[in-house]
């Protein structure tokens, strides 16, 4: 992306941009994800996108085979760092047939080579021993939050990744507080 061409664009009609970052970590989205740009370009480039005034949003990918809470996180604060976004996005890997990334769960044991699957933001299918499914989708509940909140609540946001009455009853307050800030 550089502002003349993304001008060029905008002169023929262009309003939104939907851009996929998939995750934060330079590292990982190198050798898993195969995508090479690193953090600082994609900033740039994403400052431009904002600077030229059009919309966009930041989709990202969580519950990948190998990946860690604390890869998870390294996303989240990525996004932390992105200006002028309007939306951020999450879903929940999917291992789709015919993907190397289905063949790295299968080869690690995550993932049954017989199973097929239509999903894309549901519960995570596969059975990570470092990252379970019911982790990830407590995660995914809260990510949104991570990225807005200030550290400070962070404590509480890890509560309400949990699917428990207390946990609920957190994530509803946070939510409820999300809502009167957007």
């Amino acid at each position: 992306i550089n502002a003349d061409y993304l001008n060029q664009f905008i002169e023929i009609g262009l309003d939104r941009l939907s851009v996929g970052l998939e995750h934060g970590n330079f590292t990982f989205r190198k050798n898993v994800l195969k995508r090479n740009p690193s953090n600082d370009l994609l900033l740039s480039h994403l400052k431009i996108i904002a600077n030229s005034g059009v919309s966009f949003s930041v989709n990202n990918i969580i519950g990948f085979p190998t990946e860690t809470r604390e890869n998870i996180f390294e996303t989240i604060e990525f996004n932390r760092l992105i200006q002028g976004f309007d939306a951020v996005t999450l879903s929940i890997f999917t291992p789709y047939h015919g993907t190397e990334l289905r063949d790295l769960a299968i080869k690690k044991g995550y993932y049954d080579s017989k199973s097929l699957t239509t999903h894309t933001t549901s519960s995570s299918l596969l059975k990570m021993p470092h990252l379970t499914s019911n982790q990830i989708d407590g995660i995914f509940r809260t990510f949104l939050m991570y990225v807005r909140f200030e550290k400070e609540l962070w404590p509480e946001i890890e509560r309400a990744e949990a699917f428990t009455s207390d946990g609920n009853k957190m994530w509803k307050q946070l939510f409820e507080l999300y809502q009167d800030r957007i």
